[in-house]
């Protein structure tokens, strides 16, 4: 069966064309786990998932222009065991290094890979990698909990029966294509086009060195954690001014790129879920568009005033949120380079770790290095009991290591001015 994709998909398979070696679109999660994990029932689990939900059966190829899939339903995921004659202590070695780094192969099913390291201090390390072509945020979590409860139900003994989806994510790349030629979606279009009436929106970052004529995708990440006095300050003032700390923490982040790029004009990419509409609620699959929003500070005397325009940024990015990323490319009037993405440089968005609740074992996220960079910057965050934690990814072509710690600390600082 040979179908059409969609178009974040289709964005996806271009860079991967393009960067086949690439990996900042991998979605890994680590897991420490305490305990002996039951690895027949986790197999047995994951590929109950992999019946159940079409997209994760997904391989990808080109016919001419076109990028199409095909479902290859003999594909199984299996859980290969490494045993490490050492105690755990970090998770930063190099066989867990080389797992989350591996690229995918996109013309072969599944874009899945889980991998189990074993430690010689009753810990192991659970893999799971999954490439964004098949997968979202939603879809992540729901993975993480079905995967779950399956290996929960799969350790007692019982049978586990596979549940039929009637709504496959062909089904919603169909409404997506058939969206796009109507009424609203041409609205939505005329938003676009009347906010990014220009040609170019370069940031102007103080480089290392001068700006590759290619992208690379060569990238790392720092990550790092706001210490919870001010945790607790980004709590009350979202809450005393009605604005979710989304909202905050972007709003320094849109200062930290003023500040450094000396440039009024901000744009941002930022990944929104796409699932307003009730038919795309439940659909498992990547559906998140990249929405671009621009913030124009020429005009501004304080600080604060950046809340008033990235919350009135996105609630019409919001607004106008099922406008795919790729179809934004192609009819607006922008300068096209190799080198970097035409409508913004940086992106941010919120993105908690998966979460596994196994029985009769302690298991818990972890945060480990990571190469890669989708663009010049993106800052991810979650909150957690306490704090607000995340990640600075970027571009090592661009910046030097000891640049983005200084701009995480300026960042941090920059929140502080705003709540306090």
């Amino acid at each position: 069966m040979n179908q059409s994709v969609s178009f974040i998909q289709k964005q996806f398979y271009i860079n991967y064309l393009m960067c086949p070696q690439d990996t900042s679109y991998h979605i890994p999660s680590l897991f420490k786990i305490k305990g002996e994990v039951d690895g027949v029932a986790l197999e047995v689990a994951a590929n109950h998932l992999l019946k159940k939900y079409e997209v994760l059966r997904y391989s990808f190829h080109r016919k001419g222009r076109e990028v199409l899939f095909e479902v290859d339903d003999n594909c199984v995921i299996t859980l290969p065991k490494t045993t490490l004659d050492f105690p755990f202590e970090d998770v930063n070695i190099e066989a867990i290094y080389k797992e989350i780094h591996k690229p995918f192969n996109l013309e072969e099913a599944p874009l899945v890979r889980m991998h189990l390291f074993v430690f010689n201090n009753d810990v192991s390390v659970l893999s799971i990698v999954i490439h964004h072509i098949i997968i979202d945020l939603h879809s992540k979590q729901v993975f993480g909990k079905e995967l779950s409860d399956l290996y929960n139900l799969a350790i007692t003994g019982k049978d586990i029966q596979t549940e039929t989806i009637s709504d496959s994510y062909s089904d919603y790349a169909e409404r997506e294509r058939t969206f796009l030629e109507g009424k609203e979606a041409a609205k939505m279009m005329g938003y676009y086009q009347n906010v990014f009436n220009e040609t170019d929106y370069l940031i102007s970052w103080p480089l290392k060195e001068e700006r590759p004529v290619k992208g690379s995708k060569k990238g790392k990440r720092i990550n790092f954690t706001i210490d919870k006095g001010l945790s607790e300050r980004i709590r009350d003032f979202s809450k005393n001014n009605s604005i979710a700390p989304f909202t905050l923490l972007m709003s320094a982040f849109v200062l930290l790129c003023r500040n450094v790029s000396k440039q009024d004009k901000v744009v941002l990419g930022i990944p929104l879920s796409n699932r307003r509409k009730k038919e795309n609620k439940d659909v498992f699959g990547p559906l998140v568009n990249i929405v671009p929003i621009l913030i124009d500070l020429k005009n501004t005397e304080k600080d604060t005033e950046v809340v008033s325009l990235v919350r009135k940024g996105l609630l019409m990015a919001h607004r106008n949120q099922e406008i795919p990323f790729i179809h934004l490319i192609e009819n607006l009037n922008l300068k096209r380079s190799f080198s970097y993405n035409p409508l913004f440089q940086a992106g941010f968005t919120s993105e908690p770790p998966m979460h596994l609740t196994l029985d009769k074992v302690d298991i818990t996220p972890l945060c480990f290095e990571r190469e890669g960079a989708q663009l010049d910057l993106f800052y991810t965050y979650w909150e957690e009991q306490d704090d607000f934690t995340g990640y600075l990814e970027y571009s090592t072509d661009l910046f030097y290591e000891d640049q983005m710690n200084e701009w995480i600390e300026v960042y941090k600082s920059l929140i502080q001015k705003l709540v306090y």
